[in-house]
């Protein structure tokens, strides 16, 4: 079993920017506070940082998909970055650089 997830967050760029690191587990445990986070205020670009990420599993998928309607489908407003091997796998196998700037994963 994976370990419990945690967030920390920060403003970037004169607060446009919400940066988001993912520590550990990023699963449903986390939903209420990543959707609190993320949904706090509008932002010009979201970086979600998987950089500390060990384990993503379908409800991580499903609160990024959340994020991409809350910037109503704007594909360059979230990044995703620093994603492990395995966690570029996943987010590869669910077509999620349709949706995402993924660093790491060839655009559509």
């Amino acid at each position: 079993m994976a370990d419990q997830g945690s967030i920390i967050y920060r403003l970037q760029d004169n607060e446009q920017t919400l940066c988001v690191e993912i520590h550990d587990s990023f699963c449903f445990d986390l939903l209420r506070e990543f959707r609190q986070i993320c949904e706090r205020a509008r932002y010009k670009r979201y970086i979600i940082d998987l950089r500390y990420t060990t384990y993503i599993d379908s409800s991580a998928l499903g609160m990024l998909m959340v994020l991409h309607r809350f910037v109503d489908g704007d594909r360059q407003a979230v990044a995703i970055v620093n994603a492990s091997d395995t966690v570029l796998d996943i987010l590869r196998i669910a077509h999620f650089n349709q949706f995402f700037d993924i660093s790491g994963l060839q655009k559509p």
